[in-house]
């Protein structure tokens, strides 16, 4: 067969092969000349995260804005079974929810935690109050199927981080003042020896929420002046060690480490050098001027003196409350003593004169988030917990770790570090921080995940083209 039937049937067989070029270009131009603009929901959803932080401060607050993203979770879930199970339709939105694998991912761990405090109030020593945890839970669950099915563009999670690094850059500010002055911003005093910034007097939260949050400070004034950023660093530095809370030195330096090793590859030892002597200088300076501060650091060096005694005294008393803590998971092996229970628990399990319990008090938490696990919910907690942990990694090793979800990871891993001794994950504080960070990164891995595999959708269809040419 020859002459214009040939041409034309070749010009055919080439229609393909030039329409996977174009498209190749034409979206390629599409991502560099039209950025992805947020649609409203996602505008809403990222401006009621921030209120949770935001709001953190100021008691019960937070969970405003909790509830309203849990009720419109709820809203998508039932509208999502309701067309799957009574119109049977294949609706795209229907198929859009079901098949986000952040919903999964989200469902899963949310029944591992729901399960170990399910179990452990069985024979809970409060259960009332356990059962309240998990009940409560529920809120998270739906707040976060708002949350992870709702952002989906990757300029929501931008924004998300952005103005997160900007509240806690205002925080900062706001502790420095008062640090100063006496008072904050919104009139609020702060403690003799520990500064507590926007939490006021009484409230030594600011070091460990500025922890989890100097990522997102640091992804966010990448974009700052070289100047300014070092400005805030140091100043976030400064209001860290001022707070007197050790476990937020610990997750600091981690995340500082951390986001130095990944972000710096050009001349990475000389600025680690650099960086090292800024931040020495600075808490040279506090040791000197800040008798607080110099109290603090010579508390926790008396734990070189190798004795039990100055061991407990460096830790703050806490190694009574860590042995009544493995003598109730020695007893109760199986599920532990009630979620949230260890306040009420702590009498039956340590002698009268515990230093604790001397003028009528008790420990209220085990202060450390592994032998809190194994107390209070004991070895089925521990095996709900450690699945929850491979389900939630296992998918982040698959989608793998981008610009938009690495800030989440470094917050996550700074509060479960194996030497901090933070807030107790079952209390509502600690559990709303440890949830919006969790939240977050399920909706950012979902955004790389699919990045990713379009950027190898991508490269397969060019190298298909160039093979074909």
């Amino acid at each position: 067969m020859s002459g214009p039937v040939a041409q034309g049937i070749k010009r055919l067989a080439g229609l393909p092969r030039r329409a996977v070029r174009w498209w190749l270009r034409d979206s390629r131009h599409q991502e560099k000349s039209q950025p992805q603009s947020m649609s409203s929901r996602e505008k809403a959803v990222v401006a009621l995260l921030v209120a949770v932080i935001a709001l953190l401060p100021f008691s019960r607050l937070a969970e405003l804005p909790i509830l309203l993203l849990s009720l419109l979770g709820l809203w998508q879930l039932a509208q999502s079974l309701y067309w799957r199970t009574v119109l049977r339709r294949a609706m795209k939105r229907q198929r859009v929810f079901w098949s986000n694998p952040a919903v999964w991912v989200l469902g899963l761990v949310f029944l591992s935690y729901l399960g170990m405090v399910s179990v452990s109030a069985v024979d809970s020593y409060w259960p009332h109050k356990t059962w309240q945890v998990a009940v409560a839970s529920l809120r998270f669950w739906l707040a976060g199927i708002a949350v992870v099915t709702s952002l989906r563009s990757p300029a929501a999670i931008e924004r998300l981080i952005r103005w997160t690094g900007l509240l806690a850059a205002c925080w900062i500010v706001d502790a420095l003042l008062q640090y100063f002055t006496g008072v904050d911003l919104v009139g609020r005093s702060t403690d003799a020896l520990r500064l507590s910034g926007i939490f006021g007097a009484g409230h030594i939260k600011l070091g460990p929420v500025l922890a989890f949050l100097l990522p997102f400070l640091l992804a966010a004034s990448r974009a700052w002046p070289v100047w300014l950023r070092a400005v805030i660093l140091l100043a976030a530095v400064s209001v860290i060690a001022l707070t007197g809370t050790r476990s937020a030195w610990l997750m600091a330096a981690f995340v500082l480490l951390a986001w130095w090793w990944r972000h710096t590859s050009i001349r990475r030892w000389r600025s680690l050098l650099f960086s090292t002597a800024m931040i020495s200088v600075v808490l040279l300076a506090l040791w000197q001027y800040s008798p607080a501060f110099h109290q603090r650091v010579e508390r926790t060096l008396t734990a070189m003196q190798g004795s039990q005694q100055a061991i407990d005294y460096a830790l703050a008393d806490r190694l009574p409350i860590w042995q009544a803590g493995w003598q109730m998971f020695r007893q109760h092996p199986v599920n532990g003593i009630g979620a949230h229970a260890f306040r009420k628990a702590y009498p039956a399990f340590a002698p009268t004169d515990n230093v604790w319990q001397v003028h009528g008090g008790t420990a209220m938490h085990a202060h450390h988030w592994l032998l809190e696990i194994l107390a209070e919910t004991g070895l089925l907690g521990l095996l709900a917990f450690s699945l929850a942990t491979a389900v939630l990694f296992g998918w982040l090793r698959r989608c793998g770790i981008g610009p938009l979800n690495e800030t989440f990871v470094l917050a996550l891993m700074s509060m479960f570090l194996p030497f901090v001794s933070t807030y107790s994950m079952f209390a509502s504080f600690w559990a709303i921080c440890i949830w919006w960070v969790g939240v977050g990164l399920l909706a950012a891995t979902a955004i790389t995940c699919r990045q990713n595999g379009s950027e190898h959708s991508q490269e397969n269809g060019a190298q298909e083209v160039n093979q074909d040419a």
